[in-house]
Formats: C-alpha cells, sequence, structure tokens
C-alpha cells in the first residue's frame, strides 16, 4: 500500500507494517495509562479546603483500606494534586485520542470512493440523508468530535486553575462537572473499538492499483547512488526519468511484525481489576464493622 506525507504518495508500506504501527499505538498508549494509574495512588483525602482537616480520622488508615498510599502531609501541596491530577489524567487521555484520530483520518480517507484501500465494517458507517448508495465514516468522525472535545476540555482544566490561589476555589467544580461525564461518554465510544478493527478489510487489488510510479523514486535514487556515489546526481536522473515517463524499477517491502500476543496487558488488567475488587470489598466490609 502507498505511505502518505504531505497527503501525496511518498513510500510503500505493506498493509501488515501497518498493522503493527496501530498495535504499537495502542500498547504504548496503554502503559501510559497504566502508569498513570498507578501515579494516582496518592489518597486525595484530609486536606480539607488545602490547610488541613479538623477531622479525628487517620487517613493513613483510610489509604491502607484502600489500597492506596497517604505519604504527603503537607495539606496545601495535598491539595495541589486536586487539578493536577485532572490534568495528569486528561493529558494521557488526549495523547491516545490524538493518536487515534490520526488513523482514523487515514481510513477515512483509505476507504473513500477515490482508494478502496480498506473496507470499515458496515455497523461503524451510515448511508447519506440526501444522495444514495453513499457511505459515510460516521463512527470515525464521531471518535474525531470526542477527540477534540477532550483537548477543549484540557484548556478549559487550564483556564479554571491558572491564577488561582492555593485553597479551594468552587469553580473548580465546574472542572469535575464538565470532566466526569465526558469520561462516560467516552467509554461508550472506546467499547466499539474491538469490533471496528477486528471487521477492518484491506483491498490489495485495489491499493497495489493506486500505487504511482513516482513512488518507488527514493529505492531507484539510492540504486544509482550505489553506483555513482553521487546522490544529487542520482536524485536528478531518476526525477528526470519521472518526468519522461520511463517505468521505475519497484519493490515490496518486508512485513514488520513487532507483537503477536498481548496476554502481558491481560495480566496487568487482571491484576488491576482484581486490585480494584479487593479495595470494594475491603470498604465494604469496614462499612459493615462500623454499622
Amino acid at each position: 500500500m502507498p505511505g502518505y506525507t504531505h497527503y501525496r504518495q511518498g513510500m510503500p508500506v505493506t498493509f501488515q507494517t501497518y498493522l503493527d504501527f496501530i498495535k504499537n499505538i495502542f500498547v504504548y498508549n496503554f502503559n501510559k495509562i497504566n502508569n498513570t494509574l498507578n501515579d494516582l495512588k496518592e489518597l486525595p483525602l484530609g486536606y480539607g479546603s488545602g490547610f488541613g482537616s479538623m477531622s479525628d480520622v487517620d487517613f493513613t488508615e483510610v489509604a491502607s483500606y484502600l489500597g492506596m498510599d497517604k505519604n504527603i502531609k503537607n495539606p496545601l501541596f495535598s491539595f495541589m494534586l486536586y487539578p493536577d491530577n485532572y490534568i495528569m489524567v486528561m493529558s494521557t487521555i488526549n495523547s491516545f485520542l490524538i493518536d487515534i484520530s490520526r488513523i482514523f483520518q487515514d481510513m477515512i480517507i483509505f476507504s473513500g470512493d477515490e482508494m478502496k484501500i480498506i473496507v470499515l465494517p458496515p455497523g461503524y458507517v451510515t448511508g447519506s440523508s440526501l444522495m444514495p448508495n453513499k457511505i459515510n465514516p460516521d463512527f470515525l468522525e464521531i471518535f474525531q468530535g470526542y477527540a477534540a472535545k477532550s483537548v477543549s476540555l484540557m484548556n478549559l482544566l487550564y483556564s479554571g486553575i491558572i491564577n488561582k490561589t492555593t485553597g479551594y476555589h468552587r469553580d473548580f467544580q465546574v472542572l469535575k462537572d464538565e470532566i466526569l461525564p465526558f469520561m462516560i461518554e467516552l467509554k461508550s465510544i472506546l467499547n466499539g473499538f474491538p469490533d471496528l478493527f477486528a471487521g477492518i478489510k484491506f483491498n490489495r487489488e485495489a491499493s497495489e492499483k493506486i500505487i504511482g510510479n513516482s513512488i518507488y523514486a527514493t529505492y531507484n535514487s539510492k540504486l544509482n547512488f550505489n553506483s555513482s556515489g553521487n546522490w544529487k546526481e542520482s536524485y536528478r536522473a531518476v526525477g528526470e526519468m519521472i518526468k519522461s515517463g520511463k517505468q521505475l524499477k519497484p519493490y515490496e517491502p518486508s512485513d514488520i511484525t513487532t507483537y503477536t500476543d498481548f496476554e502481558f496487558i491481560e495480566k496487568i488488567v487482571d491484576t488491576n481489576i482484581s486490585s480494584i475488587k479487593n479495595k470494594r470489598n475491603r470498604i465494604l466490609d469496614t462499612i459493615k464493622d462500623i454499622t
């Protein structure tokens, strides 16, 4: 399949290598999200409005019930983590959404009438309300809209926090009121990912058909350079070949496969879920003891 830069064909790449790229994106962002989860283990309770709590509760003991840590003693510094945690979480999410939005832009173009390199699964496209037989990639576009909304929430976070004094401010609740509902909406969108990626089909014939002669320019320049030792002359000579309509020597790049199984992700997810369940059960048992 053709690889694109500046929305123009650059160099060829195999579809397997492109799929491996997507796998790398998911693994990379999974690790970032998991690291963020681990960074959130400091108990965000016990700082009052930023100047300490008058409660007789031992928040270190509360942290142990929740499977969390309570290492920070200074209430002002502890309270600072309240908005900082929102920034950390949203920054991690934004990184993932932006990466996927670029892949979806590829798919929107690759699945269009002009290319048809890939075919999107039926459940993720809709017909046009005006033009018969027109297929629109609505799910991909909706996701891109959520990615844009996530970036805008990041701006809301920064705008709501900047130039505030160190204590509590009521407008911090506005941040929570916007971000938490967005998280719930985003989860419903992400639930559609497995069937989407499993249902995409590669159209090899259509892909090879649209590959232009000039896509092999870099390869032919390298072959010319190997014999002449002059890169500028090789570059010019290949350019003249393309202008004159001569067929360049084609090549098929090799497949790149980084991941063949994802058991390590399943183990981490199972561990995290088990930990959350244990914390919940510990809290319920504590409540029973109290009541």
